[in-house]
């Protein structure tokens, strides 16, 4: 489906999703204009393009500055440099979740389970896992099982962290049966993502429980790594082909967000942190990652210090057709790697990160031997979880894991910003954003 359709059908459904107070005289108050009963096959495309938003917007720019993946140069990314990110400057990701992809899943599985419909149900409640991990993930406590009220619950409560991980883990199981049961109509080409692949979306369901008992590595370090490895063991996915991530257009209103925001704002470097872990490895990818300076050199804007002539982000991440990436093989990979480890099968973890690094060699075009003999020949006896994190930050450019993956573990071991507001404290994470205040 044409992406410049679809981000007419997102406006035209939330538009026609908020329905006028009914009074005595109804007819008046009916806009002959708003859609008032919409199809599964237009619900789905519309979540599916507003939930990579999620992932591809303010959450993966400010996260990559804040890890030093990216550095910011100007405007309120250059203050994010500096770790003062404001209230004002998130509302636009929380805002996006609570009017677009949240209640346009929840009304495709109410529409889906009314008309048995399993398969549609199934990939909404893994759509809205994926988008509840990520809102808690950035800010911890948020309204959910009040919320998506309308105006019936206009200050619904908030759900902790905890409950929030329980509800997500309830979604992926029951997304599961779902997807098992006999449908009566299933997705197709409506689906962006897997065109209607039910074996693609199951095994994206046992990816996620995968990372999210993984987040909860340091609640529960053994019972989240067994948890984690069952998962992965029920079926999860065999090469980067299986990624779950949507593809954008080339015209310009169905671009990558990413693209959009480097070609009209143009606030973010390559971060020095990273380019020098790269450029220090011979790492292969680095021409991939980033662009030459004026030098026609690799080189990151140092974090607190930007650098307008650092080397910015390369096109496979910004180019109008990129893809925003869900969650992909190579994570899988590293998560598996870090629970094995964890779990005492340290050849198991040594074997699940050998193969990370090697796939996203793959992905990226630069298979290299002399790379892969040093950083992905490890085993049993030299596999670390710096080693596992650190290729994973790597590997993970413009993805927030990483940034969880750093509450976590510590790692990779980035220094607070020159000239930080927190006392050299990296944050842990997003201020409420100031409409919600």
């Amino acid at each position: 489906m044409n992406l410049n359709r679809l981000f007419y059908i997102v406006l035209m459904i939330s538009l026609g999703l908020s329905s006028c107070r009914k009074y005595s005289y109804q007819a008046l108050n009916t806009n002959p204009n708003q859609a008032q009963d919409v199809p599964l096959s237009l619900l789905l495309p519309a979540a599916e393009l507003s939930t990579a938003l999620v992932y591809g917007m303010e959450s993966s720019w400010y996260t990559a500055v804040i890890m030093q993946q990216q550095g910011g140069v100007d405007r309120q990314m250059k203050s994010a440099d500096h770790y003062s990110i404001q209230p004002q400057d998130v509302n636009n990701p929380w805002t996006h979740a609570y009017i677009h992809p949240l209640p346009d899943l929840k009304a495709i599985i109410s529409k889906a389970e009314a008309q048995s419909a399993w398969g549609y149900s199934g990939v909404a409640k893994i759509l809205t896992a994926m988008v509840l991990g990520q809102l808690t993930d950035l800010w911890g406590d948020i309204p959910y099982s009040q919320a998506l009220q309308g105006s019936a619950n206009i200050a619904p409560a908030y759900d902790t962290q905890e409950q929030i991980y329980t509800t997500i883990f309830r979604l992926l199981t029951e997304a599961k049966a779902d997807l098992a049961k006999p449908s009566k109509l299933n997705p197709s080409k409506d689906d962006l993502i897997f065109s209607g692949n039910t074996n693609q979306w199951k095994k994206t369901a046992n990816a996620l429980l995968a990372r999210y008992y993984n987040h909860l590595s340091k609640l529960d370090p053994q019972g989240s790594a067994l948890k984690v490895l069952t998962a992965i063991d029920e079926g999860g996915y065999q090469s980067s082909q299986d990624d779950a991530r949507l593809k954008f257009g080339e015209a310009a209103t169905e671009s990558n967000p990413w693209y959009q925001f480097m070609s009209q704002r143009n606030d973010m470097r390559m971060g020095k942190y990273l380019v020098d872990l790269m450029r220090n490895s011979n790492d292969p990818r680095l021409p991939q990652y980033a662009t030459e300076d004026a030098n026609l050199n690799y080189t990151g804007s140092p974090a607190g210090t930007p650098d307008l002539y650092a080397s910015s982000i390369d096109s496979f991440f910004a180019s109008p057709a990129s893809y925003i990436t869900l969650i992909s093989y190579e994570e899988l990979k590293f998560i598996e790697a870090e629970a094995a480890l964890r779990a005492g099968n340290s050849q198991r973890a040594a074997d699940a990160c050998n193969t990370a690094v090697q796939a996203s060699l793959r992905k990226y075009g630069v298979y290299d031997s002399s790379y892969v003999a040093t950083y992905a020949m490890t085993n049993s006896t030299t596999v670390t979880l710096s080693q596992i994190i650190t290729q994973k930050y790597i590997a993970l450019l413009t993805q927030a894991e990483s940034w969880t993956d750093y509450r976590r573990t510590g790692l990779p071991a980035i220094q607070p910003a020159i000239g930080n507001i927190t006392g050299g404290i990296v944050p842990r994470r997003f201020p409420y954003p100031s409409d919600e205040l």
